[in-house]
């Protein structure tokens, strides 16, 4: 279960002493989403908490207008490909143009009339 902060009726600079440190050990540190509540009225706490949450890297949130609190988690980092021997591996395994039919690696007509026939029912 998430952990709640109530930032309600506290002041901005509560907001920016306390909330560096939630994020780091909660968010970042150990990957837990965590919910910080503003409260109703007149949504300045929500509007501080944005603020500082949009200069934090590395993570996402959202908000919840019935229960007036951002749901804070650290941002899914995406797939990137490194440009290294695997990923060439990778696409040589798959794309390895020896196995593409050339006229120089193809069957003949005959190789492939051979293989034909040996399919054949005998009767």
């Amino acid at each position: 279960m998430a952990k709640h902060f109530d930032f309600h009726g506290k002041t901005e600079e509560f907001v920016a002493a306390k909330l560096p440190n939630l994020i780091q050990e909660n968010v970042l540190k150990n990957n837990e989403t965590i919910v910080l509540i503003s409260g109703r009225g007149t949504y300045a706490m929500k509007t501080h908490l944005e603020n500082y949450l949009n200069e934090y890297e590395g993570i996402s949130y959202s908000w919840d207008n019935r229960s007036n609190s951002f749901f804070v988690r650290k941002k899914e980092e995406k797939n990137t490909y490194q440009d290294d021997d695997s990923e060439d591996n990778f696409y040589k395994d798959y794309f390895d143009e020896s196995n593409y039919f050339t006229p120089e690696n193809s069957a003949s007509n005959k190789d492939v009339e051979e293989i034909f026939q040996s399919f054949k029912f005998k009767k």
